[in-house]
């Protein structure tokens, strides 16, 4: 609800995967080294390839731990990485064109996956200042990345529309980590201690007015316990980096701390070669990483691992160029690697292709909708067949695997809900479902699309021939509501099967 844009941009990787959920991880994997290969060129360009190598391990450490999901963390990413390959050209050639390019892809990024929001008004200072010496030129410079801006925030406030529910807000999850940095601890404690008041209204206005007033109640009780977060959130940020760009995400190994600071020695002696007497080039890097440090001294404790994700690219850039090397330092070339037209051009046909597809898209739903609701009740709704389906087959405990569906036994189905903070919604049916194994657990589109902001994906407990069967192109279903978040459903019965 609060990043409908990377709802569009989900809906096109979707379509493009063929409605599948390995078909979209697939298409999304594939944009993403296209993009990675496109920022390399112009780090080669620019730094040489020994840079281009660093950031290439440095940016696949961050990508690995989200290429096989559909969360908005590579989405941002895909983003980030056209950003930074048009900040790169706008840095070696100094051309103001393509940082305003790199400018909007960044504002793209950071609405797909909000996170480092300073780093949007700390750039557009750095690109007034650093573009324009007379203050009419940075007037009308401040005119333009104004209005990039602003074109962004209206794109995206106008997928609101077609992605979320009545009364949802840009960005309104904020509000939860505001609660939990005026009393001192995080978003999750807010969300605990409060969960009766939130529960009581699915006005999504009402409940962050609600936390964003006991927020303001807090901090006029005590002060200091939202300055004190902020200091140990931005203390903990910094000194988290190289760690997180070392051991990724999901810590794939433990540096000690004196390899991390030995890696950012290292790093810092190659920076000085690179920036040398370049103010330029130190200003971007600076503003940069200040503006990240001050965006993280708010939500860097509520998983800013995660959290900072499309500015991280950036940052992976910046120890990248640690590794540069004065014997291989490269003469001054102002060959143009990425021409700004083609990526304005590129920036806005994809933001038409997100409208597009999603307009497109919503009709085509509403129309199977408005059939399904002419001879159904709100309890049948229809999903597409086997190929859009995605999911596994749950079995008695002990059991042989026949299948040649993905497989787990019972006790795994339970003890993944309960490692992933799902059990109190559905828990009281998990057991339940015992009564119907084997059962396929799984995620499918409605084929009546979404109305009143319903999310587009669904979760249901079915029988197995709905993966099996591949002719049945659109079942229609009777289901039974499961826990309170509206995505989960028992299919009590296939009504009907379309070939």
């Amino acid at each position: 609800a609060q990043r409908p844009l990377a709802a569009a941009m989900r809906a096109i990787l979707t379509v493009g995967g063929g409605f599948s959920y390995v078909g979209t991880l697939i298409v999304q994997t594939l944009l993403l080294a296209a993009l990675l290969c496109f920022a390399l060129r112009s780090f080669v360009a620019w730094q040489g390839v020994w840079v281009a190598g660093a950031f290439l391990a440095l940016a696949y450490g961050l990508m690995q731990p989200y290429l096989t999901t559909t969360m908005t963390e590579p989405l941002g990413l895909a983003w980030s990485l056209l950003s930074l390959a048009f900040f790169i050209e706008a840095m070696r050639c100094r051309s103001m064109p393509h940082a305003l390019v790199g400018f909007a892809a960044l504002c793209l990024g950071l609405m797909t996956r909000m996170g480092s929001m300073f780093t949007i008004p700390f750039l557009m200072i750095w690109i007034v200042f650093a573009f324009a010496r007379a203050w009419r030129d940075r007037l009308i410079l401040a005119g333009a990345v104004s209005s990039i801006l602003l074109l962004v925030l209206v794109f995206n406030t106008g997928m609101l529309s077609k992605f979320a529910p009545v009364n949802s807000e840009l960005g309104g999850n904020f509000s939860y980590a505001a609660c939990g940095l005026a009393r001192g601890t995080n978003w999750s404690e807010c969300a605990t201690t409060f969960s009766k008041e939130i529960n009581e209204t699915t006005d999504a206005k009402q409940k962050n007015g609600f936390l964003y007033r006991q927020a303001a109640e807090a901090f006029l009780k005590n002060p200091s316990a939202l300055f004190h977060k902020l200091s140990e959130n931005g203390t903990g940020y910094v000194l988290n980096i190289p760690f997180l760009l070392l051991e990724q995400y999901q810590h794939i190994t433990f540096l000690s701390i004196s390899q991390a600071l030995a890696f950012v020695i290292f790093c810092a002696l190659g920076l000085i070669v690179v920036t040398g007497k370049d103010l330029f080039v130190a200003s971007f890097w600076l503003t940069v990483f200040v503006s990240t440090v001050v965006s993280a001294s708010f939500i860097f404790g509520d998983d800013g691992r995660r959290t900072l994700q499309v500015t991280y690219a950036f940052l992976a850039a910046l120890f990248a160029l640690g590794f540069a090397s004065p014997a291989a330092a490269r003469r001054a070339d102002n060959t143009v690697i990425a021409s700004w037209r083609l990526g304005a051009g590129a920036i806005v046909l994809t933001l038409l292709a997100f409208a597009g597809a999603t307009f497109a898209m919503q009709l085509h739903f509403d129309i199977a909708g408005n059939r399904e609701a002419s001879r159904n009740d709100s309890n049948h709704i229809g999903i597409l067949g086997a190929p859009s389906l995605a999911g596994f087959l749950v079995i008695p405990d002990g059991s042989t695997r026949t299948s040649s569906l993905p497989t787990i036994e019972f006790s795994t189905f339970r003890t993944m809900f309960e490692e992933s903070l799902l059990l109190p919604d559905i828990g009281p049916v998990v057991d339940t479902t015992a009564e119907h194994l084997p059962f396929i657990f799984f995620a499918a589109p409605r084929s009546e699309g979404q109305r009143a902001g319903r999310a587009m994906t669904y979760l249901y407990v079915g029988s197995p021939q709905m993966l099996t069967n591949e002719l049945i192109r659109r079942w229609t279903l009777d289901l039974l509501p499961i826990g309170k978040s509206g995505k989960f459903f028992f299919i009590r019965k296939e009504i009907t099967a379309a070939p």
